[in-house]
């Protein structure tokens, strides 16, 4: 079984999986998408590479933060802390989610050095993420050697089924032939088959089977000529 890492869910990690599978926003100012997408968490807009470089390089917009659009701050649409309208800025190791200055401004000094930069939180939420797939992976790869090791077992399994099986059914002809065998009568069947060597023995012979037959073996002529035929 692979082991719960942690308790508490970590929304972070929650909020990069699941923007993982969202298609890039088109750029708000060309309406195009060109990767790298940066986004501007303060106009709250996407930005293409290009625009990046030649609108948002100027002095009116210093104090903007932009950020790569994969590292943003989004969690399902917002960009501002639910409790103080302020923009994440900050993401919050002991709580696992992302805070405002604000946020900050309000622990005590000796917890804020739980307090680190979104670009951090993502690089350590990413490295997680890493790490329980690589843990998924071997468990994977532990699971399917444990398939194929059951598998050819249950192939020798069965190979000695069939194998038995059929020793079995060649013992029980067997069995029928020799019960066969001893349920026929002496006597006729020394009858017979002198009856099926009166082509070759002639009626004499054939009459001195059927009277002594019951009490003598064979007549050494007719051994010879059972072995000549």
């Amino acid at each position: 079984m692979v082991a719960v890492l942690y308790d508490t869910p970590d929304h972070l990690a929650e909020f990069l999986i699941d923007t993982s599978h969202e298609t890039a926003e088109v750029c708000a100012n060309c309406d195009q998408t060109k990767q790298p997408m940066y986004y501007c968490e303060t106009c709250q807009q996407a930005l293409c590479h290009d625009c990046r470089n030649t609108t948002h390089k100027a002095r009116m917009f210093s104090a903007h933060r932009v950020v790569v659009a994969e590292e943003s701050a989004r969690v399902r649409g917002r960009v501002a802390c639910a409790q103080h309208s302020e923009p994440y800025i900050l993401y919050c190791t002991e709580n696992k989610s992302l805070a405002c200055i604000q946020c900050f401004n309000e622990r005590p000094p000796e917890d804020r050095h739980y307090f680190v930069s979104i670009d951090a939180g993502y690089k350590s939420c990413t490295e997680k993420i890493e790490k329980w797939a690589m843990k998924l992976r071997l468990y994977q790869e532990e699971k399917r050697e444990e398939l194929e090791v059951r598998q050819r077992i249950l192939a020798e399994h069965n190979n000695n089924y069939q194998t038995a099986k059929e020793g079995c059914s060649i013992t029980s002809r067997s069995i029928d032939k020799l019960s066969s065998v001893r349920s026929i009568d002496p006597i006729e069947a020394r009858t017979e088959i002198a009856k099926a060597l009166e082509p070759f023995l002639g009626k004499s012979l054939l009459q001195d089977c059927q009277l002594h037959g019951a009490r003598l073996p064979l007549p050494e002529k007719v051994r010879k000529k059972v072995a000549e035929a």
